[in-house]
């Protein structure tokens, strides 16, 4: 894609995408795929409007069919949202710019929530340590 979107493998998926907890966006393609062509802007796009927000990747489903069979992605291009590390919406085909904005919009969210949360949690511990002199 570029160098605005991550390629990542079935091996790197889980440390980039499942335990950072933070939103990203995947996008499974082929290299053969016209669909999978067409929809580049529109999410290079979208890396550039929420960078910092939301983190994007490609999975090339030819080269990693682990991942590809684990989430079902039967088509291509098939773009999975995640959140806290957990899938929490899949578009199927071609979307257009404002329909993924929307969706990148309430993941974006939950990613400002987590932060908000652990840091409130780390404070809250440090509070505590002061208190019990810990």
């Amino acid at each position: 894609m570029s160098d605005k979107i991550t390629k990542i493998t079935d091996s790197n998926f889980d440390s980039l995408v499942i335990i950072p907890k933070k939103p990203a966006v995947v996008c499974f393609s082929a290299s053969w795929s016209g669909p999978s062509r067409m929809i580049r802007p529109t999410l290079e796009n979208a890396a550039d409007k929420y960078r910092g927000k939301v983190t994007f990747y490609e999975l090339d489903v030819d080269e990693n069919p682990i991942i590809q069979m684990a989430y079902g992605v039967r088509s291509v291009p098939t773009i999975l949202l995640f959140a806290g590390g957990q899938l929490v919406d899949r578009y199927i085909g071609t979307i257009t710019r404002d329909k993924l904005e929307e969706k990148l919009e309430k993941i974006a969210a939950s990613g400002e929530l987590y932060k908000n949360m652990v840091a409130f949690s780390k404070k809250f511990a440090v509070g505590l340590g002061k208190r019990f002199g810990v």
